[in-house]
C-alpha cells in the first residue's frame, strides 16, 4: 500500500471515530443538555472531577480538550465559549460544557456574563436622599438591595441621613 493509501486509510479511521464520538457525545436543546446512550451521573462533593465526568464530554473530546491544555474542569469552567468552540466545532456546544464545569465547582451557584449582569443592573431602584445634590454623588440616590458605607467627619449629618433613609 502505497503512501497516498495509508493516508485515506487513517483519515476514514479518524473520520468513523469522529462520527462515533459525536453520535454518544450529547444532543443540545435550548440550553438544556441530553446526554447521549448513558445517563448522566453527577460526581459526589469532594470527588475528582475528570474532563470524561463532565456532561457532554466523551473520551474524543477529552483529549481535544486537553491537547488544546484544558486540563482540569476548573480550566473549562473559566475558559472563553469562543475559545472552545474553536476546538469543538459548536459555540452552542461549547456553552454546554462550560456551564456543566461551572456547575460542578460551583454546587449550585451559577455564573452570569456580562451581558445579564448589565440587565439585571438596569432595573435597580434607588431611594433618594432628599438632597439633589447627594443624590447626583450617589448616581441616582441609595441603591436598594446593597450596602452604602457614608464616612465623614464628627457632626457631618451621617446619622441623620440614616434617620431620614429609615
Amino acid at each position: 500500500m502505497g503512501r497516498r493509501g495509508k493516508e485515506k486509510q487513517a483519515q476514514e479511521m479518524r473520520d468513523e471515530i469522529d462520527v462515533e464520538e459525536m453520535t454518544r457525545e450529547i444532543v443540545l436543546s435550548d440550553s438544556d443538555l441530553v446526554v447521549g446512550e448513558e445517563d448522566y451521573v453527577a460526581p459526589e462533593p469532594g470527588e475528582e472531577v475528570r474532563l470524561e465526568d463532565l456532561e457532554g464530554v466523551g473520551r474524543i473530546t477529552a483529549q481535544k480538550l486537553r491537547s488544546a491544555g484544558y486540563y482540569t474542569v476548573t480550566d473549562i469552567a473559566f475558559a472563553s465559549a469562543h475559545e472552545l468552540a474553536v476546538i469543538l466545532g459548536s459555540e452552542e456546544r461549547a456553552m454546554a460544557i462550560i456551564r456543566a464545569a461551572q456547575r460542578i465547582i460551583n454546587r449550585g451557584e451559577e455564573f452570569i456574563t456580562a451581558k445579564a449582569l448589565f440587565e439585571k443592573r438596569k432595573n435597580i431602584e434607588y431611594i433618594s436622599t432628599g438632597v439633589r445634590s447627594l443624590d447626583d454623588l450617589l448616581e441616582g440616590g441609595v441603591e436598594v438591595g446593597s450596602l452604602t458605607e457614608f464616612i465623614g467627619e464628627f457632626g457631618a449629618g451621617k446619622t441623620q441621613l440614616c434617620h431620614q433613609l429609615a
